[in-house]
């Protein structure tokens, strides 16, 4: 009578474990994600040290290995932050803003972005070079910090694409400052900065964790 109720046990364990494992996958596959920022490319919006979520559903469902679609989305809309993955650079992600879908002329002059031949909104802030861009109404933080980024010339954006840029606006942060992409190779939506850690702590100092997390920017939504 003893051994049948083990077994229950182990039984019952067993299937409580698949379960939490079968749940924990599909969260991380189809639902959230999380990763941590290496860059100051979408500085001020996301700096280097950020872990944030990012939503996997949004614009399609894809399989984990090729990432094909099995469940197709919606069309990025003006301002939202996307990750995405280049068909010809697999498994390395991009975080950019979108500010041009299909249709759209754009063309970048000394940081600032022409669409439909008419600049964006921008008012200065208090901090050096930084200033609110507004797009659709969309309102976000960027900076432009020589030395600015440009295009050479304008650029229609095709059917099924969108135009991606970075919010700082500096040639000195990353060399792939802006993008046009195939909406199929968006993987997902930021979302939410859940901690944020100075990366230019000393790591051989004395220092509390309190003092190397950046408690302003923890628990807050990506706009």
């Amino acid at each position: 009578m003893v051994k049948p109720q083990k077994n229950t046990s182990f039984k019952k364990m067993l299937s409580i474990m698949i379960v939490t494992i079968i749940v924990a996958l599909t969260i991380r596959f189809f639902v959230f994600e999380p990763y941590k920022i290496p860059t100051n490319t979408m500085s001020p919006t996301l700096m280097s040290g950020d872990l944030i979520l990012v939503q996997k559903w949004p614009f399609g469902i894809h399989t984990p290995l090729d990432y094909s679609v099995v469940f197709p989305g919606r069309l990025p809309s003006y301002g939202e932050v996307v990750l995405y993955s280049p068909k010809n650079q697999p498994g390395i992600n991009y975080l950019k803003r979108v500010i041009g879908l299909p249709g759209d002329h754009i063309q970048i002059k000394k940081g600032r972005v022409i669409l439909n031949k008419k600049p964006l909104p921008f008012k200065s802030s208090s901090i050096k070079n930084c200033g609110i861009e507004t797009i659709n109404d969309y309102d976000y933080q960027v900076c432009l910090n020589p030395e600015l980024i440009e295009t050479n010339k304008a650029y229609n954006v095709p059917q099924n694409s969108v135009f991606v840029i970075g919010d700082f606006r500096s040639k000195k942060v990353s060399i792939k400052d802006w993008d046009i992409i195939p909406i199929s190779v968006i993987r997902a939506k930021a979302s939410f900065i859940w901690l944020s850690i100075d990366p230019h702590t000393n790591n051989n100092s004395k220092q509390s964790w309190t003092s190397i997390i950046r408690f302003d920017r923890v628990f807050s939504f990506i706009k």
